[in-house]
Protein backbone atom coordinates (compact mmCIF):
# COMPACT_ATOMS: atom_id res chain seq x y z
CA UNK A 1 0.00 0.00 0.00
CA UNK A 2 1.39 3.38 -0.95
CA UNK A 3 1.59 6.07 1.64
CA UNK A 4 -0.26 9.37 1.15
CA UNK A 5 2.85 11.29 0.14
CA UNK A 6 3.71 8.73 -2.54
CA UNK A 7 0.20 8.94 -4.03
CA UNK A 8 0.36 12.74 -3.89
CA UNK A 9 3.64 12.82 -5.83
CA UNK A 10 2.31 10.35 -8.41
CA UNK A 11 -0.83 12.45 -8.89
CA UNK A 12 1.20 15.69 -9.12
CA UNK A 13 3.24 14.14 -11.93
CA UNK A 14 0.12 13.07 -13.82
CA UNK A 15 0.71 9.34 -13.36
CA UNK A 16 -2.33 7.31 -14.42
CA UNK A 17 -3.07 3.60 -14.67
CA UNK A 18 -2.94 2.67 -18.34
CA UNK A 19 -5.78 0.96 -20.17
CA UNK A 20 -3.78 -2.04 -21.33
CA UNK A 21 -4.00 -5.83 -21.25
CA UNK A 22 -2.41 -5.57 -17.82
CA UNK A 23 -5.60 -4.01 -16.43
CA UNK A 24 -8.17 -5.56 -18.80
CA UNK A 25 -10.72 -8.15 -17.72
CA UNK A 26 -10.21 -10.18 -20.92
CA UNK A 27 -6.53 -10.96 -20.31
CA UNK A 28 -4.83 -13.60 -18.22
CA UNK A 29 -1.26 -12.56 -17.44
CA UNK A 30 0.65 -14.44 -14.78
CA UNK A 31 2.29 -12.44 -12.01
CA UNK A 32 5.87 -11.64 -12.87
CA UNK A 33 5.27 -12.07 -16.59
CA UNK A 34 4.79 -9.60 -19.42
CA UNK A 35 2.90 -12.10 -21.64
CA UNK A 36 -0.38 -13.94 -21.34
CA UNK A 37 -3.56 -14.70 -23.27
CA UNK A 38 -6.64 -12.75 -24.30
CA UNK A 39 -10.04 -14.43 -24.02
CA UNK A 40 -11.54 -12.40 -26.87
CA UNK A 41 -10.08 -14.18 -29.89
CA UNK A 42 -8.33 -17.28 -31.14
CA UNK A 43 -6.09 -17.82 -34.14
CA UNK A 44 -4.59 -20.70 -36.06
CA UNK A 45 -0.83 -20.76 -35.49
CA UNK A 46 1.07 -21.66 -38.65
CA UNK A 47 3.43 -24.11 -36.92
CA UNK A 48 1.04 -25.83 -34.48
CA UNK A 49 -2.22 -27.73 -34.71
CA UNK A 50 -5.41 -26.34 -33.25
CA UNK A 51 -6.44 -22.85 -32.37
CA UNK A 52 -4.65 -20.74 -29.77
CA UNK A 53 -5.78 -17.81 -27.67
CA UNK A 54 -4.73 -14.41 -28.93
CA UNK A 55 -1.58 -13.25 -27.13
CA UNK A 56 -1.79 -10.47 -24.56
CA UNK A 57 1.11 -8.29 -23.36
CA UNK A 58 1.13 -5.87 -20.45
CA UNK A 59 1.53 -2.99 -22.90
CA UNK A 60 -1.03 -4.08 -25.55
CA UNK A 61 -4.38 -2.29 -25.93
CA UNK A 62 -7.45 -2.88 -28.10
CA UNK A 63 -10.84 -1.15 -28.55
CA UNK A 64 -12.56 -3.92 -26.54
CA UNK A 65 -10.70 -2.92 -23.36
CA UNK A 66 -12.64 -3.12 -20.09
CA UNK A 67 -11.15 -2.70 -16.63
CA UNK A 68 -11.16 -6.00 -14.77
CA UNK A 69 -12.44 -6.21 -11.21
CA UNK A 70 -9.58 -8.46 -10.10
CA UNK A 71 -6.98 -6.30 -11.82
CA UNK A 72 -8.33 -3.22 -10.04
CA UNK A 73 -8.41 -5.05 -6.70
CA UNK A 74 -4.76 -6.02 -7.22
CA UNK A 75 -3.89 -2.32 -7.58
CA UNK A 76 -5.21 -1.56 -4.11
CA UNK A 77 -5.03 2.15 -3.30
CA UNK A 78 -3.33 2.81 -6.63
CA UNK A 79 -6.81 2.59 -8.23
CA UNK A 80 -6.99 6.30 -7.37
CA UNK A 81 -4.71 6.73 -10.40
CA UNK A 82 -7.14 5.08 -12.81
CA UNK A 83 -8.24 7.37 -15.62
CA UNK A 84 -11.82 6.50 -16.54
CA UNK A 85 -11.64 8.70 -19.63
CA UNK A 86 -9.66 7.49 -22.63
CA UNK A 87 -6.83 9.76 -23.67
CA UNK A 88 -6.91 11.05 -27.26
CA UNK A 89 -5.16 8.77 -29.76
CA UNK A 90 -1.49 9.55 -30.27
CA UNK A 91 -0.10 10.33 -33.69
CA UNK A 92 2.96 8.15 -34.18
CA UNK A 93 5.42 9.21 -36.82
CA UNK A 94 8.16 7.07 -38.31
CA UNK A 95 11.62 7.86 -37.00
CA UNK A 96 14.75 7.88 -39.11
CA UNK A 97 15.70 4.40 -40.21
CA UNK A 98 18.98 3.00 -38.99
CA UNK A 99 21.65 2.29 -41.53
CA UNK A 100 22.85 -1.34 -41.56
Amino acid sequence: MPDRTKLKVLEEHGVRIAKTCGTCKHSKISRGSFWGECALATYQHEKHEGKRQMPAHLSFWCPSFQYGDQQLMDLGEYTQLVSWVSPPPMQITASKQRKP
